[in-house]
């Protein structure tokens, strides 16, 4: 009854789905199978702390802009 409406989805995609291509293309490059454990763990903590910045940053930006209307 109130989901994501359908013509929005289509237009720009559901944001989780925004993060699920991010999350994909960083496993894709940076979790190779010629890097270390330790090279592989840093680089997935650095994929965490890019996608957290990414989303705290769209959300900050959002709900500011929303407080203006």
């Amino acid at each position: 009854m109130f989901g994501y409406p359908s013509s929005v989805s289509r237009a720009v995609r559901h944001p989780a789905a925004w993060m699920g291509r991010l999350i994909g293309m960083l496993d894709r490059d940076w979790n190779r199978e010629s890097l270390s454990h330790t090279q592989r763990r840093l680089t997935g903590v650095a994929a965490l702390v890019m996608l957290i910045l990414i989303v705290g940053i769209a959300s900050y930006v959002i709900e500011r802009s929303l407080l203006l209307l």
